[in-house]
């Protein structure tokens, strides 16, 4: 971050991990965000609770905070003296960002106003619109004007290896989520798909125990594809889906993933592992998987 110093810069977005935050003493933020909490690096931080305390210390000196409303514990440690701006999914207060209904479908608003039709972004899934109410709480507080805001979010067609569908054949699409390197993140993308889902996933789960994920999977026609270090704990963690295969690499995962799928089914790489016991990050994992897929359906 100080590479990126210069008197010509106005603003600064920092995305901050728990490490990092565990290690900052002081960061007066103009405005800070906590999106949400879902449990991840718990081999490092020792418990949830561990892991959330470093996270919220992102509101410690910060002179605005953005809060989920939909999660509302993270906002319990902030100081009543610093200002608040929520965002939800739901209706919003009156400061605050939300979704409401018109009769021409769902819109984000800030309070009772309408600021553009939901339908007009370009990323798919809830928790990316949770994403876009988030950035726009952010540049409201540097009194960005809202048509700004409008255009980037409807021209944004997301970022690599988040939800990006790198193929689309004999009815069944293929989406890239390798950024999902924690269970909540999983959970986020799988909760987007709907109908049969052909899941791949696995690697580092950092300590976590997948509760979440494994109620999840149960309830959904699922099969699941696992690889990684972990793939042995996370197929007993996820005992509950019926079908589940082994493999050795990526390229494996694609070509059982397409024994499986049929017209209308979705295969999702949502691993809600951290790549490093495979690949050098999860964007090496995320061009491996697109292009094992390319090369099969072209």
């Amino acid at each position: 971050a100080l590479d990126l110093l210069s008197d010509d810069i106005d603003v600064y977005v920092l995305e901050l991990s728990s490490f990092q935050l565990e290690r900052s003493a002081y960061l007066p933020l103009h405005a800070a965000v906590l999106l949400n909490i879902s449990p991840d690096h718990i081999d490092h931080h020792g418990s949830l609770a561990g892991y959330s305390a470093a996270k919220q210390r992102i509101y410690a000196a910060c002179h605005a905070a953005i809060i989920n409303r939909d999660e509302p514990a993270l906002a319990a440690a902030i100081s009543p003296a610093i200002p608040q701006i929520g965002f939800s999914l739901s209706k919003p207060a009156s400061r605050d960002w939300g979704v409401i209904d018109n009769a021409d479908g769902q819109w984000i608003a800030r309070g009772n106003y309408p600021v553009m039709p939901v339908e007009r972004l370009q990323i798919a899934g809830r928790h990316n619109l949770a994403n876009v109410l988030a950035a726009f709480a952010l540049a409201d507080t540097l009194d960005v004007p809202l048509d700004g805001l409008v255009t980037g979010a409807r021209l944004f067609p997301g970022l690599p290896h988040r939800m990006q569908v790198v193929a689309r054949h004999n009815g069944v699409v293929w989406i890239d989520d390798s950024k999902a390197t924690n269970e909540g993140a999983a959970l986020a993308s799988i909760r987007s798909v709907t109908g049969r889902l052909i899941l791949i996933a696995g690697g580092d789960v950092k300590g976590g125990t997948l509760d979440d994920l494994a109620g999840e999977l149960a309830r959904r026609d699922v099969v699941l594809i696992l690889l990684g270090k972990d793939r042995e704990y996370i197929r007993r963690r996820l005992a509950a889906v019926p079908t589940a295969k082994m493999v050795a690499s990526i390229e494996d995962a694609v070509r059982v993933a397409a024994d499986y799928a049929a017209a209308g089914d979705t295969v999702l790489l949502a691993p809600a592992c951290s790549s490093l016991d495979m690949f050098s990050s999860y964007a090496e994992r995320g061009e491996r998987f697109a292009a094992a897929v390319r090369s099969m359906v072209v």
